[in-house]
């Protein structure tokens, strides 16, 4: 062959050769830009590193788990048991926490993953049960008064969950639960500000608060603790620590950076060596503050931290403030510590916009949410308001469904997919004031509609108004001063329609206030009646009821405090789905416009009129026994469930239980 074209042919297969590695290269380039959170299936719960898992909670009578791809597309849809709580996902594996109702237990169940070229998915007929759980259920924790996530950790050697404040560690392959020692005197709580699972875990070590408990409550020191996987003992890392304080592990460096409560200056754990030292000063805080021109509060709380990259952020935001600063401190260089201006105001124009918007509705809980992860600092209020603002420009944009942002959100674990927005506009539609003929037919067509319902089973009604119950938390949060959330089942009107009453606040006298009532549908979905909210401070402390026979009406008894000011004994009643509220008696303060004396006035109502009397014919229990002279006096046991107490470790299947005790307790049972 001549030389020439052999040259000429070797040389086309060179060309050939590179063109295609460049083209392989290119390929490579391509699906590597695609995968867009790198680590994604060691840093979040709910992902791994081609999509992220999310339970749709608008979809009734069962789990539905969303497979969401990395730039926010559908791309499946799983059905789980009703009775299923979304856990953890790897690459590998999917874990959920199942509650058997008809025994009574519950178990980690296991559905395996599989990845080809095209498509991740779930293999649903081959799941399994993996253990039992002691105690009671895995459930949610809050963590830091920010995110909801599991208070779980898998990994292919070790399950590790919290459950009755104890922590457990079960070992897969040995396929049993180790036993802990040196921990007895605390109870223990996944309390950390981040967003991400590495808050609590830091390479083979598990890092959470802990509390004193029993004997040792009072006085005994906090433990700030670490555990390693597989060992057998707790250790503490600092007793300074609070279960309030902010803190962050750091897998790559193998170090947990920890606030001190008392002077919030923030402080570096070597996990290694298990050494540690101060890393930002309080001074270092004081003298960035004043350099600002920024009022320095040492007792603040509510602050989280968040790493991205070399990058250390400290979010301080007191609870009763709607202006949250942004400082951030470099973990590599001089470690100066600087004032994220530009973030700053971006971040409190979010605040403002959602508030002046509507998205913050009044009497609704103050969802108050701050994360930063992969160059997004992400920031909800209220319900379905979500706000992303890039870290590098400090621009923001409101996020909505139809936003391919609302992966960051998901990967945080506080986006809800659910008719969010309907709520909103049927919230404020409800403060429209109606019509007499609008009330009037608006009653007609509830009374038509409780009759339907009242034909469902207990379960049934039990089975929609817990889910309510969990749908509402998800949407509302911890909003500092008001974060209280109460809940029970009664059924006051005893037309077989149960109701579900949520308290979001209390406040004021430190009765509840903003109480919505929700009942269970033909359609399988709890819905919101009579305008959603009973007037203030007319729902707790409810103990004694009269029944009018002759007009089917039951009127339970309770009280309106002013404080100082003044108190009302009212009667409540509820028929055909409004609550009307009637005045007893009662006293109120007044002052003498000349004189400027104060002096109380006493009375009681008589056909509709306030009548005066004096202190010592004040005697409620007779007023009130004469008020209903016909009716038939009982005693009735409402039975609130509170949060904090209450929320920390809920799942679906916890509030169910809840809510059937309840009820029961309140029919006598």
């Amino acid at each position: 062959m001549n030389k020439t074209v052999q040259f000429i042919g070797v040389a086309i297969l060179v060309v050939s050769m590179e063109i295609f590695l460049a083209g392989c290269s290119m390929q490579r380039q391509q699906k590597q830009e695609t995968k867009r959170f790198a680590d994604a299936d060691i840093k979040y719960p709910f992902a791994n590193n081609e999509a992220v898992y999310i339970e749709n909670l608008d979809v009734e009578d069962a789990t539905v788990v969303e497979q969401w791809s990395f730039d926010g597309t559908l791309q499946q849809s799983y059905e789980l048991s009703e009775e299923a709580s979304l856990l953890y996902v790897n690459d590998t594996e999917l874990l959920y926490d199942y509650y058997d109702v008809n025994t009574d237990n519950s178990w980690i169940m296991q559905i395996p993953i599989r990845q080809t070229e095209s498509e991740q998915k779930l293999l649903l007929d081959q799941e399994q049960k993996i253990m039992e759980i002691t105690g009671d259920h895995c459930g949610y924790v809050d963590v830091g008064g920010e995110q909801w996530y599991p208070a779980f950790y898998a990994n292919e050697n070790y399950l590790v969950y919290l459950s009755e404040d104890a922590l457990h560690v079960y070992d897969r392959k040995a396929q049993k639960e180790l036993e802990l020692s040196g921990d007895p005197l605390f109870a223990h709580s996944f309390t950390q500000s981040s967003a991400t699972v590495l808050s609590n875990v830091c390479c083979d070590q598990i890092i959470f608060n802990t509390e004193p408990v029993g004997e040792n409550e009072y006085g005994a020191p906090y433990g700030f603790s670490l555990y390693h996987l597989g060992e057998e003992c707790v250790e503490t890392i600092d007793e300074r620590c609070y279960t309030t304080a902010a803190f962050l592990t750091d897998p790559w460096r193998d170090k947990v950076y920890y606030q001190i409560e008392t002077d919030q200056s923030i402080w570096e754990y070597d996990c290694e060596s298990g050494e540690k030292r101060e890393l930002i000063s309080h001074q270092a805080f004081q003298k960035c503050y004043q350099k600002q021109g920024l009022e320095w509060i040492p007792e603040e709380d509510n602050d989280s931290m968040f790493l991205e990259g070399d990058t250390l952020y400290i979010i301080k935001s007191k609870q009763e403030t709607e202006k949250p600063q942004i400082f951030s401190y470099e973990l590599k260089g001089k470690g100066i510590l600087q004032y994220e201006e530009k973030l700053t105001k971006a971040l409190q124009q979010c605040v403002c916009q959602g508030v002046d918007s509507g998205d913050f509705l009044d009497g609704y809980n103050y969802d108050h949410r701050i994360v930063i992860l992969e160059g997004k600092l992400l920031y909800t209020l209220g319900w379905g308001a979500y706000y992303c603002i890039d870290l590098s420009t400090a621009e923001s944009k409101k996020v909505t469904s139809q936003d391919a942002e609302k992966v960051y959100f998901a990967l945080a674990g506080i986006w809800i997919e659910d008719d969010t927005e309907k709520d909103i506009e049927d919230v404020a539609g409800s403060k429209e004031q109606k019509t007499d003929v609008e009330r009037a037919a608006q009653r007609q067509a509830e009374k038509k509609a409780q009759k339907a319902v009242a034909k469902l089973s207990v379960e049934e009604q039990l089975s929609q108004l817990s889910r309510k119950v969990m749908q509402y938390w998800n949407k509302t949060g911890d909003d500092g001063y008001y974060d209280d959330i109460s809940y029970t089942v009664t059924d006051l009107d005893h037309n077989g329609v149960l109701e579900l009453l949520i308290s979001t606040r209390a406040q004021g006298s430190g009765r509840f206030t903003d109480t919505e009532v929700f009942r269970a549908d033909t359609e399988g979905k709890a819905v919101r009646f009579d305008d959603g909210n009973i007037y203030d401070d007319i729902v707790d402390g409810i103990d004694t009821v009269y029944y009018d026979e002759d007009r089917d009406r039951y009127h339970y008894i309770t009280y309106d405090s002013g404080g100082s000011v003044g108190c009302c004994e009212d009667a409540l009643t509820l028929q055909d789905g409004e609550f009307q509220v009637e005045n007893i008696c009662g006293w109120y303060e007044t002052v003498h416009h000349k004189s400027g004396k104060t002096k109380i006035i006493y009375y009681k109502m008589v056909n509709g009129e306030e009548q005066e009397i004096a202190e010592a014919d004040y005697k409620l229990t007779q007023i009130i026994d004469a008020y209903f002279a016909d009716g038939k006096k009982q005693k009735v046991k409402i039975t609130w469930i509170l949060y904090p107490g209450d929320r920390k470790d809920l799942t679906k299947q916890d509030v169910r239980q809840k809510l059937t005790k309840a009820y029961h307790r309140f029919m006598g049972r």
